[in-house]
């Protein structure tokens, strides 16, 4: 685990992840405020809100994809275009 990580346990960023979907859509643009740095896209569901926190909360205690898993991840999304 990188030096620069907080460490927390699997289960304590389930019970975070899980506590989710009891939040109103208030707090959880608050959340993504504090974990994104910036204002939630105009029109999101709540799905996707509660997903992409539930990705950066992830991102942050575990690390994010390697930069080889991003390309192909990026090249492919190009190709459905």
């Amino acid at each position: 685990m990188p030096a620069n990580k907080t460490f927390h346990s699997r289960s304590s960023i389930a019970k975070e992840i899980a506590t989710l979907d009891a939040l109103p859509v208030k707090e959880l643009k608050n959340r993504w405020r504090q974990l994104y740095g910036s204002e939630p896209p105009r029109g999101v569901s709540r799905e996707l809100l509660t997903r992409a926190i539930a990705y950066r909360i992830q991102e942050q205690a575990f690390g994010g994809l390697n930069p080889a898993t991003r390309k192909t991840a990026g090249a492919s999304c190009d190709r459905r275009r």
